[in-house]
């Protein structure tokens, strides 16, 4: 089994003082809610009204049964001819959660402690970021020691007293019919429209409920990072250089 290694992080801002601030070490991290509630169609790449479902169904026979809290008597039920699309069903603690996304440049399927010369070409196709991902902004930061930033961001959520789930999003078909994902799992999986993105994310349980977004200060990243053009990413000077490899027999 290959294991896919990721070389770097990159993070993309519309604003210029955005990624000063998170070159300060400042994260932002919004509401898991937020990035549903937000959604403006295939014109955004931010957002995806299907963040975070657990459960996602059509059947042909069966029922729904619901009973109003102010009165459970008067019960409503819905029958499968009574449905436009699969039911969604989806946590109200997911949705408190907060989240930060990050586009991660990995090797794929392409092993690095194992690479063959033939293998060369392919991974530095691998290494380049899709032209979709620029519509996030034209500011990008280029975190390069991906284990300390990872390091330092679990050890400030630890200091701050949250919980945090990290990891790469996987992708699928939506209408995976019957699909399920229980608890965290379900803010790990994403459309698979979304898979140019390669996004790496932090999942951070401030055990607060609300809608409002949270900062987190991991201190000064100066020397784990650096900034550049958004434009640039792909070009001679950075992923689409010149890509040196140490070869073993």
């Amino acid at each position: 089994m290959t294991t896919s290694a990721i070389l770097m992080f990159i993070k993309m801002m519309e604003k210029e003082a955005y990624a000063s601030s998170l070159l300060d070490g400042k994260l932002y991290l919004n509401r898991m809610s937020w990035f549903k509630e937000q959604e403006c169609g295939d014109a955004s790449p931010r957002f995806d009204s299907d963040e975070g479902l657990n459960v996602i169904r059509m059947s042909e026979s069966g029922t729904i049964t619901l009973w109003p809290e102010d009165n459970p008597a008067n019960k409503i039920v819905i029958t499968a001819g009574d449905l436009v699309g699969p039911v969604r069903v989806e946590s109200n603690y997911l949705n408190n959660l907060n989240g930060y996304c990050l586009h991660a440049v990995h090797s794929g399927n392409i092993s690095i402690d194992s690479i063959a010369k033939a293998d060369v070409p392919h991974l530095q196709e691998q290494l380049q970021m899709d032209s979709k991902c620029y519509e996030f902004g034209e500011y990008a930061i280029i975190i390069k020691n991906v284990q300390e930033f990872v390091d330092r961001v679990m050890r400030s959520a630890d200091e701050a007293g949250y919980n945090v789930w990290r990891g790469m999003v996987t992708y699928g078909e939506p209408l995976d019919l019957g699909r399920q994902f229980p608890d965290i799992a379900a803010v790990f999986q994403k459309h698979s429209r979304f898979s140019y993105q390669r996004e790496y994310r932090f999942v951070v349980d401030t055990r607060l409920i609300g809608d409002f977004p949270i900062t987190l200060d991991i201190g000064d990243i100066r020397d784990i990072a650096m900034p550049m053009l958004t434009k640039d990413i792909n070009g001679p000077n950075f992923l689409g250089g010149r890509l040196q490899i140490s070869l073993t027999d």
